[in-house]
């Protein structure tokens, strides 16, 4: 079965207790990879009454699970506690004190295998803070495992944009930072038409940006191969600015952006 975002989906099915059915899915892509695991029990609402039943019933085990415990301070005016199941990792963003302050908000992932609580700061009473952070989960259940600086610098451009509502744009900006690493090109149907295209973005976007597009032209016609986030070694543009040129340079069809095939973009 495929699912909606283009995985291959591999599901078990078993009994739990109480006879319910328990599902378990796995979330393959095209290279076999898993990038998601989710764990169904079903009906959902069915619950055992213990004190309908005539006999003793033991009482179940229970389950502990153990979380590799990570931390960020001073990168973001974010606090908040990110729990990632599938990970099995807790991320604690704001030296966050979870024995003495109690959380403003939680939030689960569409299948909750994230769950992340806010609490005092800055931003956690904005109105959209809760929404942007739905999306910061969803994505992170979704994509595969990103690596700790590109979770950074998505939670760096968040941090500028939770004055706003999340658009179909900055959604497809944050999912290109979390992924910039799967990211390859291709020459467009434009390539022999770059001079005309610089002159343009020099019109446009000044000379600074046009100069900064040509190398980064170069660099792509060399080793195409490379995937998006290695250009930011080679140059003084931050991830963000060298991502908004790469979106100049695909809509006038001078490189074919390489996305991962499981990631839609709106």
């Amino acid at each position: 079965m495929t699912s909606h975002n283009g995985l291959q989906v591999f599901s078990d099915f078993h009994k739990c207790e109480f006879g319910l059915l328990g599902v378990n899915n796995i979330y393959v892509d095209e290279h076999l990879n898993v990038r998601t695991v989710e764990k169904l029990r079903l009906p959902v609402e069915k619950k055992l009454n213990k004190s309908q039943l005539l006999i003793p019933t033991p009482e179940a085990k229970k389950k502990y699970t153990t979380l590799e415990i990570a931390s960020i301070s001073n990168v973001t005016n974010f606090r908040f506690v990110m729990v990632d199941l599938a990970l099995r990792i807790s991320l604690n963003v704001g030296k966050v004190d979870t024995q003495r302050e109690q959380p403003i908000f939680n939030i689960e992932s569409n299948q909750q295998t994230v769950q992340l609580k806010g609490y005092e700061s800055e931003y956690a009473k904005n109105n959209h803070i809760k929404a942007w952070m739905k999306v910061f989960i969803d994505l992170l259940e979704k994509l595969p495992p990103t690596n700790f600086g590109l979770l950074i610098e998505s939670l760096r451009h968040i941090q500028s944009l939770v004055k706003i509502e999340p658009t179909s744009f900055h959604i497809n900006l944050i999912k290109t930072i979390l992924v910039s690493h799967e990211i390859f090109f291709e020459a467009g149907s434009a390539i022999d038409h770059k001079g005309e295209l610089l002159e343009k973005t020099t019109d446009m976007y000044g000379s600074d940006v046009s100069y900064e597009i040509a190398i980064l032209l170069n660099q792509i016609e060399k080793s195409p191969e490379l995937p998006l986030i290695e250009f930011t070694k080679s140059s003084d543009v931050n991830l963000i600015d060298l991502i908004y040129m790469i979106l100049i340079l695909e809509q006038e069809d001078v490189i074919i952006v390489r996305r991962p095939k499981f990631i839609e973009f709106e």
